[in-house]
């Protein structure tokens, strides 16, 4: 849903949420799929986004992990890079958290 650019941003949110729960609450079982988890978000986050709500959602579901599983989290975001600078995504993820800490609810 992440992905398809004809689902609303609203509809996305709804698909972070889960996400983030799933994160939380299944935590062993999702494990594996976290660097995929983590690389999807946060392409939707580096797309155009209209609404605060999808974009701190998307965050959120990075910030559920990083609860979960900090070491690889870190790792994880020390790899993906951004288009077209090439730059680490770890240091645009926390700016982009710190900037929106007032959106970013449980």
């Amino acid at each position: 849903m992440l992905e398809n650019e004809n689902c609303g941003e609203d509809a996305q949110s709804h698909a972070c949420k889960v996400l983030e729960v799933m994160v939380l609450q299944c935590k062993d079982t999702v494990s594996q799929l976290l660097p995929r988890i983590i690389k999807t978000v946060l392409e939707r986050v580096t797309k155009t986004v209209k609404m605060k709500l999808c974009r701190s959602m998307c965050l959120q579901v990075v910030i559920a992990a990083l609860y979960v599983n900090p070491i690889g989290v870190i790792e994880v975001l020390e790899k993906l890079t951004m288009p077209p600078t090439g730059e680490p995504v770890c240091s645009q993820f926390f700016s982009q958290w710190f900037k929106q800490a007032d959106c970013v609810r449980g």
